[in-house]
């Protein structure tokens, strides 16, 4: 074989980089505020499975404990398990605490529920306000808890650049959470005009 043949460029198609595990503030407010919330449910998993092998064995099941949030006081436990045990994980690595504790954290989160039910009871007219409201305060415990996590994956993976682009999985939660809010609306606005 001629050895002055020209070396001819090979273009491979590579895999995505990889990023950090964190994610933009931005990011998880405008995801939870345009699914309703669902998209809590995903931060939540997203967490579960981050961590496993970190700050909990490997022995479980993201996606059960991410069901199990839905259960009211498993639900509680495991809420606070993870705020706890991730607080306590990364305060190994950063120096840089929650500006909220993570077992008010737990009760502003499930503050959430019984306070839509209580405003839709006595709120008659005003349905979207409760809802408004208990969309903000889940955002207001997912931004504040993220603060932190975003601080240790700067921290253990400094060479990787935060989430900015939606994945694949959070185009479809948008997708789903964009039906919620046109369905919330339709119906707010329908109940309104029969109670008129």
């Amino acid at each position: 074989m001629d050895q002055n043949l020209p070396l001819t460029p090979v273009y491979v198609k590579t895999s995505k980089l990889p990023i950090s595990p964190g994610r933009s503030l931005k990011k998880v407010a405008l995801l939870n505020i345009l699914t309703l919330g669902l998209y809590s449910l995903r931060w939540f998993y997203l967490n579960w499975k981050d961590f496993r092998g970190k700050a909990w064995p490997n022995d479980f099941s993201p996606l059960m404990r991410t069901v199990g949030v839905l259960i009211p006081i498993l639900g509680l436990f495991l809420v606070f398990r993870q705020f706890k045990e991730i607080q306590n994980h990364a305060s190994d690595y950063v120096d840089v605490e929650l500006d909220v504790s993570p077992k008010l954290l737990t009760i502003c989160w499930y503050l959430q529920f019984p306070m839509a039910e209580v405003a839709d009871k006595y709120l008659i007219g005003l349905e979207p306000l409760p809802t408004i409201a208990r969309i903000l305060l889940s955002t207001f415990v997912l931004v504040t808890f993220q603060r932190l996590l975003n601080a240790y994956w700067q921290q253990t993976e400094p060479d990787l650049p935060l989430q900015k682009k939606f994945t694949t999985g959070e185009k479809i939660v948008v997708t789903l959470g964009s039906f919620w809010w046109f369905i919330f609306l339709f119906v707010s606005l329908y109940v309104n005009l029969l109670s008129e």
